[in-house]
């Protein structure tokens, strides 16, 4: 990914040298203040959550918002108004699981939806 980060104009300089020297960046800008969800942020995430999507991939949306809310620090998950429970908790791995070996079929059963409407539009 240091190669796509300087292709987008990031000074090698600035990338971490390392996958660890990485990961603590990550945690330490994750646990820091300079990450907040700004009302932008929230104005996407409702259009993300709002979208039309085609039939066959319906039926993962509980799991993968379960997985993406679950990915998310505490704070970041409150400031989008995400409730999250010991349930929610115990059902990650589950949704995790489900979505993993689900995803890639109803991506290319979409993709084939997709290709019927244009070819009858």
């Amino acid at each position: 990914m240091a190669i796509v980060a300087e292709l987008f104009g990031t000074p090698a300089g600035a990338l971490p040298r390392s996958l660890a020297d990485f990961r603590d960046y990550l945690t330490a800008e994750l646990a820091g203040p300079t990450l907040s969800v700004t009302e932008p942020a929230k104005q996407v995430a409702e259009v993300i959550i709002k979208a039309d999507l085609p039939a066959p991939m319906r039926i993962i949306v509980p799991a993968h918002r379960l997985a993406t809310a679950g990915l998310l620090p505490t704070r970041l998950r409150q400031e989008y108004g995400l409730s999250w429970t010991p349930l929610h908790e115990l059902a990650l791995p589950l949704a995790a699981r489900s979505v993993r070996m689900t995803a890639a079929p109803m991506f290319f059963a979409a993709s084939r939806i997709a290709a019927v409407d244009q070819l009858a539009a």
